[in-house]
């Protein structure tokens, strides 16, 4: 429905404007006079001449430099020339990439968004908004006070630019009309028995201009389901078959358009199924999470989108986060993401809104809590990011963790540390520890243990220990390249499989039951890591039953020559595995008094390495990890 929307928007390009426009730019020199960007960080956004004009002499180029970034760009407005106009228009044209710019308008006291422009042509295109096809709308009062004209694109997933030119507001024959209003939804809420199937419709009208059915929009879940409906001038119905899961609230939205391009006022409700989901999410007292009853061992990942989840699930990851919901109370966007998890056979750390729980305003992390609780693909709540360098969280951690498990008994709660002694500090507060440490490239700056990774594994031990080895540990591992204070530059250096498989076997020998990786857009971006990566939870899934065994391990460390060892069962076979910590390569010999000899077979090279009189020899590089399946005594 996107393109149909956005040639909407080009055909309401007119040409019986009645005042002159107000020009905020001709771009005539490829300049951009009196535009302003804002970035996190900087850089991301750059500004040049394009290579010719649609109209005059010159035209601007805009350019996103940088993935996993965001950067909006605009233009101060005088509000009294502003207020003679009731529309914007600009030329603009884009370089191919399936990328959209969002176009806002700016008041004292609110926003309002126009719908997306695509970048896919790369002709130029003439876009006309009426200021009253921005929504919200703005009332006449706000129209008055307008203050900024803004052109946004956040989460940049790939570099991209687009070219524009002659950026004005106008003014068009007056034609409004209110917009069209929708009734009569149907079911209503508490309506429905479990698992049949559920027919979802309403009526809508207009106000003298004609609705054009074709414009319309219709979600279930925040999931277009537009051509699966039956649309008419009066209304429109979806029979959803195969039936909605059960046992959680279901939301529909409906936007549709006059003839003219109003918008309906967006109507919102709400239905369930009648059945409540009985979370099967547990702690079993042992340093496990046990889902559904089987023991989980976490192969996770940050910042992972709903468009990402199929590729993500497909490379073996099975645990996701989004930051999205940090910074919203938006909890129909964040159903929204468990239901997509869900089908995607991914389980969610479901964040809090970190503002109002940094504020100790614990009535909006409870209003998430009681909104999304019986939800099958929550795994546990997450507090907050790093506690340890929060404001007063000694004090309001503890209140917040006792707040959800009286509303929500059943998932666990957990918290990202970024300290040693935070595991201590927080261990009340929580059911999940993690912790995150990132050492690569080695450095030897403030906060860190030695030069290498030994910090990973003080990091498990400092956070095992503090939960009496009862408590679950994932270890947040860096996939991210970086440079700290103190770095030498000439070290700095995307992750390698060297790294990754070691970020996530040296926490496993020390007892932790999850690894998660920070975070997507970088690893995406980076084609070492990215590659990397693809091996590494490979070859997790692949021992998967060694990673969720619950049978007695023996470990190990020989700290002459910087590696961690453990010997475990998966219930079939026995498992050597070794980590080298430190850059240095070094050979080892690790003592196995209880393993007959014979050769002990690498996973997953195939290598074979003797174990003769109760000793394997071996020979690791840098931050090498070798896992090996240990000879049977007959």
């Amino acid at each position: 429905m996107m393109t149909s929307r956005a040639l909407l928007i080009a055909a309401c390009v007119c040409v019986f404007a009645h005042a002159d426009p107000y020009v905020l730019n001709t771009f005539d020199d490829g300049k951009a006079p009196h535009w302003y960007a804002y970035e996190d960080p900087k850089g991301v956004i750059e500004v040049s001449p394009a290579p010719d004009a649609a109209v005059g002499d010159g035209a601007a180029r805009v350019t996103y430099t940088r993935t996993g970034r965001w950067g909006y760009w605009d233009r101060p407005l005088d509000a009294a020339r502003a207020a003679e106009c009731n529309a914007v228009s600009f030329w603009i044209r884009g370089d191919g990439s399936p990328v959209v710019v969002v176009p806002r308008l700016y008041t004292a006291s609110g926003e309002a968004r126009a719908d997306p422009v695509s970048l896919t042509s790369t002709e130029w295109q003439r876009v006309s908004i009426r200021f009253a096809h921005f929504y919200p709308r703005l009332t006449a009062e706000q129209l008055g006070a307008l203050k900024l004209f803004r052109i946004t694109r956040l989460g940049v997933r790939q570099p991209f630019h687009f070219d524009i030119d002659q950026v004005q507001f106008e003014q068009l024959p007056p034609v409004e009309l209110d917009p069209p209003t929708i009734d009569s939804p149907s079911p209503a809420p508490g309506s429905q028995t479990p698992d049949a199937p559920v027919t979802i419709g309403a009526k809508w009208h207009d106000d003298g201009s004609g609705i054009d059915a074709r414009s319309a929009v219709i979600r279930v879940n925040m999931r277009d389901v537009t051509d699966q409906c039956e649309l008419t001038e009066e209304g429109f119905t979806l029979r959803a078959d195969p039936a909605l899961r059960s046992g959680m609230w279901h939301i529909v939205t409906v936007d549709v358009r006059d003839k003219n391009g109003n918008r309906a006022t967006r109507l919102r409700w709400q239905f369930d199924k009648g059945e409540v989901i009985t979370p099967t999410v547990a702690l079993d007292g042992a340093n496990c999470l046990r889902v559904d009853g089987v023991p989980h061992f976490a192969i996770g990942l940050y910042s992972v989108g709903v468009s990402d989840m199929p590729e993500v699930s497909a490379l073996g990851f099975n645990t996701v986060h989004s930051y999205r919901w940090e910074d919203t109370n938006d909890n129909d966007a964040a159903k929204a993401y468990l239901d997509a998890a869900q089908d995607n056979g991914l389980k969610v750390f479901m964040g809090l809104n970190r503002g109002p729980v940094l504020a100790e305003q614990h009535e909006v992390a409870q209003e998430r809590v009681k909104a999304l609780f019986r939800h099958p693909a929550i795994i546990h709540w997450q507090v907050v990011d790093e506690p340890d360098y929060r404001d007063n969280s000694d004090s309001w951690m503890p209140v917040v963790y006792k707040k959800i498990k009286a509303l929500d008994p059943y998932h666990p709660v957990g918290a990202v540390l970024c300290q040693f002694r935070g595991c201590a500090r927080f261990i009340d507060s929580l059911d999940v520890v993690q912790a995150d440490y990132y050492p690569i490239p080695p450095h030897p700056p403030t906060n860190f243990i030695g030069k290498g990774f030994l910090g990973i594994a003080a990091m498990a031990d400092y956070g095992l220990k503090a939960g009496n080895y009862t408590k679950p540990f994932w270890y947040v591992a860096q996939g991210h390249k970086r440079r700290p204070e103190g770095c030498d530059p000439a070290t700095v250096r995307e992750p390698t499989y060297n790294d990754l498989k070691t970020s996530a076997w040296l926490p496993f020998c020390r007892g932790a039951r999850g690894v998660i990786w920070f975070q997507w857009g970088n690893i995406k971006a980076q084609p070492v890591t990215f590659a990397a990566i693809k091996r590494v939870v490979a070859e997790l899934n692949e021992l998967m039953p060694l990673l969720t065994a619950t049978t007695p391990d023996q470990r190990g460390r020989d700290a002459d020559r910087h590696v961690y060892w453990l010997v475990k069962s998966d219930g079939t076979d026995t498992y050597l595995v070794a980590c080298n910590y430190e850059a240095e390569e070094v050979d080892v010999p690790i003592p196995l008094p209880e393993i007959p000899s014979g050769d002990a077979v690498e996973v997953p090279t195939g290598r074979r390495v003797a174990v003769s009189e109760g000793v394997l020899a071996d020979h690791f590089a840098g931050f090498e990890t070798h896992i090996y399946r240990l000879p049977a005594a007959e």
